[in-house]
C-alpha cells in the first residue's frame, strides 16, 4: 500500500506578533556610523496606534532590537547614559593628550618585555648554589 505524502503545513503568519515600537532616545557607543553598542528607550504602541505608558530598553543585535530592561528602567537608562558620557569624555581627554591611537585603544608600550626580563631575573637567583 503506497503511503500518502504528508502535507506541509502553511507557513505561518507572524506579522501579528511583531510589535512596533515609539522611540524615545538612544544611546550609541563606540564609532556613530557603526556602533558597538546602541541602546534605545521605547515605549510599544498599542493597537489603536497610541503610545502606551511602559517604558523599556532594547538593544540592537546586529539584525534584531532585543529588550535588555523591562524593569526600573529609567535608573537603568539613566546608568547608561551616565556610562557613555564617561566614555566619551575619556575618549576626547585621550585625544587632546593625543593618547588615543588609530584603534581607539590607549597607545601603550607592551608590557612583554619587562616581564620576560623580570623572569629571568628570578630564574639567575634561584639557579645560583650556595658553596
Amino acid at each position: 500500500m503506497p503511503r500518502k505524502k504528508k502535507e506541509k503545513p502553511e507557513p505561518i503568519n507572524r506579522e501579528w506578533t511583531k510589535i512596533e515600537y515609539h522611540v524615545h532616545e538612544e544611546l550609541k557607543f563606540g564609532d556613530p556610523k557603526n556602533p558597538g553598542t546602541w541602546l534605545r528607550l521605547s515605549s510599544p504602541i498599542g493597537q489603536n496606534g497610541n503610545i502606551l505608558n511602559k517604558h523599556i530598553i532594547q538593544s540592537w543585535t546586529g539584525y534584531d532590537w532585543k529588550i535588555m530592561h523591562r524593569y526600573d528602567v529609567l535608573d537603568e537608562w539613566n546608568k547608561w547614559k551616565r556610562i557613555c558620557r564617561n566614555i566619551q569624555s575619556k575618549k576626547e581627554q585621550q585625544k587632546k593628550n593625543g593618547t588615543l591611537s588609530a584603534l581607539g585603544t590607549n597607545s601603550k608600550k607592551s608590557s612583554k618585555k619587562t616581564m620576560t626580563s623580570s623572569k629571568s631575573r628570578r630564574l639567575r637567583k634561584s639557579s645560583v648554589i650556595p658553596a
